[in-house]
């Protein structure tokens, strides 16, 4: 009885103890993984992380909503509770050791869901793209390509008022189209084979707005949320780079790419829009840097209509960013440390480097 007192009593101990070391061995593997992408692959993304992420993506796909929202807030609600419930019973050491068994248990499983992933080999590795340093006349062309696309599927859209691209549907009813263009994708690649969830409108996504972010794939509950404020025209798009991750691509410039040809497989006008409009938007901001006389030929030149959802969108982020530029700051520098403590070494700038790949795919074209 003696022997079974001493035990309950150090029983949040010996927890701790056991997710400290979960969390680490889980980091020192992922630290050891970074050198090993083909084995990373073969083992963890096709493998190790389908089994693991598939009971919480089937439980996903049931609930109507956020459940990593959900568990966000019951976490943090539970959290301050119980800092209150161990300073009144003078319980505070418990309390401690229970807050850190929880982040190393989450810390842990960073790592198991999806984390690994940073490390595998990536799309352009199993496409066999061949990724160069862009050419000032290739940027443009390029430009001019998505220019015309973006124009010529715009016009089975229709416009408001104000000359900007609206869809009668709900936010929901669209993310419901989102994954037919990974379905045509997987005839030529089939490592987009593979179960995934809807993404799903977030709860949150008022504050996303402040935080300027447009979506976000939780990577501890494997759920893509999609901010269902932001312009209808850009959210196929992010609904398309956020599936991505679902399928084990995280680096960001991939994931855009990866959008952007899910969209364009997509039979729905709208998700085709989308895809050459963000890609269009990308291809233009690098191409302000190399060329701008070329940049305003093409800024004045092509259809204005594409033009005007740009400017809309541009003014949509601007307007929440002025309200709260703290806010958006610290959400941006917040991502940036994020993706650098990934391995992704310049940070929130990678998703830039969606227009090599799309150079990468198109240069027989262009």
């Amino acid at each position: 009885m003696t022997h079974l007192k001493s035990y309950l009593k150090k029983k949040h101990i010996i927890i701790l103890l056991c997710c400290f070391v979960y969390c680490v061995f889980s980091f020192l593997i992922y630290g050891i993984s970074r050198f090993f992408p083909s084995v990373v692959y073969k083992v963890y993304t096709l493998n190790i992380y389908r089994v693991l992420t598939l009971p919480l993506k089937a439980i996903a796909s049931v609930l109507p909503f956020s459940v990593a929202e959900i568990l966000l807030l019951i976490l943090i609600t539970a959290i301050i509770l119980g800092l209150f419930i161990s300073l009144y019973l003078k319980k505070i050491r418990q309390y401690v050791a229970l807050l850190f068994c929880i982040i190393f248990f989450i810390g842990g499983n960073f790592v198991w869901l999806g984390g690994m992933n940073y490390n595998a080999l990536t799309f352009k590795d199993l496409a066999g793209y061949n990724v160069t340093k862009p050419e000032a006349s290739d940027l443009e062309r390029l430009c001019l390509l998505l220019a015309e696309k973006a124009s010529e599927s715009r016009k089975a859209l229709k416009e408001n008022s104000s000359g900007i691209v609206t869809d009668s549907r709900n936010v929901k009813n669209i993310l419901t189209e989102s994954e037919k263009g990974f379905k045509e994708l997987s005839a030529s690649y089939n490592f987009f084979n593979m179960y995934t969830t809807t993404p799903k409108a977030a709860l949150s996504s008022s504050l996303m707005c402040y935080e300027q972010i447009s979506g976000i794939f939780p990577i501890v509950y494997t759920e893509s949320l999609i901010n269902s404020k932001a312009p209808v025209y850009s959210i196929p798009h992010t609904a398309c780079h956020e599936l991505s991750h679902q399928f084990g691509f995280m680096q960001e410039d991939e994931a855009n790419f990866i959008g952007f040809l899910a969209c364009i497989n997509n039979s729905d006008p709208l998700y085709v829009y989308s895809g050459y409009y963000s890609a269009l938007i990308s291809a233009m901001n690098k191409l302000h840097t190399y060329n701008y006389d070329a940049w305003l030929r093409i800024r004045s030149t092509a259809d204005q209509g594409v033009f005007r959802d740009i400017s809309f969108e541009s003014e949509f982020w601007s307007s929440y960013e002025e309200k709260a530029p703290g806010i958006s700051q610290l959400s941006q520098n917040v991502n940036d440390k994020y993706l650098q403590a990934n391995n992704v070494t310049d940070g929130a700038e990678s998703y830039g480097r969606m227009v090599d790949l799309l150079l990468a795919h198109y240069r027989t074209q262009i």
